[in-house]
């Protein structure tokens, strides 16, 4: 009975973050889960999902699929409609149902498999796992997490091994770096 409580209140806390912009671990049940399952500080993993978020759509926004190549993208548009993109490149499929559905077409039928998914952002291409975890905020959370941790364990625990989670080019690491050490910064003097 106390570990369904427990995950009911990590589904708050959840819930929370959509409703506020901000992972709310305040308690400590939570908080052991949290850091049983993911090492890396909640503060970065909410830094990132701001950073990956849609300009639209509020960080943690689960249901999007962002292409990664113009002309693929273009394709998707003729084929769906522009009416349920947000611009060039990002769909909003409003649901894990609907986000499940055009993510199968787009990959088996289209046989386009680069493209971020996810709050967090997540390429299907590289990262493989079922298509309703892309769409879920909490898997796609501890995937993002669990994502860091390999990081950290092949190249320490830098800012330039976090910037990584975006790209391992230096270019666009830093670049990703930056913005992640804005919205820290911002945060840190009270700013959200």
């Amino acid at each position: 009975m106390r570990s369904a409580t427990i995950i009911s209140k990590i589904a708050v806390a959840f819930s929370l973050f959509y409703a506020s912009g901000s992972i709310v671990l305040a308690d400590e049940d939570i908080r052991e889960i949290y850091n049983r399952q993911c090492k890396v500080s909640p503060v970065i993993l909410e830094a990132i999902a701001k950073v990956e978020r849609h300009a639209k759509r509020p960080p943690g926004y689960p249901f999007l699929i962002s292409f990664n190549n113009e002309q693929e993208a273009k394709v998707v548009q003729d084929i769906i409609g522009k009416e349920v993109f947000l611009d060039w490149r990002t769909i909003d499929c409003k649901n894990s149902e609907i986000c499940i559905k055009i993510s199968e077409y787009v990959i088996h039928t289209l046989s386009i498999q680069n493209m971020d998914l996810g709050a967090y952002q997540i390429n299907f291409k590289h990262h493989k796992m079922p298509l309703k975890n892309y769409f879920s905020f909490e898997d796609s959370y501890f995937k993002a997490c669990h994502f860091l941790e390999t990081l950290i364990n092949q190249h320490g625990y830098t800012w330039e091994t976090i910037a990584r989670y975006h790209s391992a080019t230096p270019k666009y690491n830093y670049a990703y770096l930056e913005k992640i050490s804005t919205i820290l910064k911002k945060e840190k003097n009270g700013n959200n």
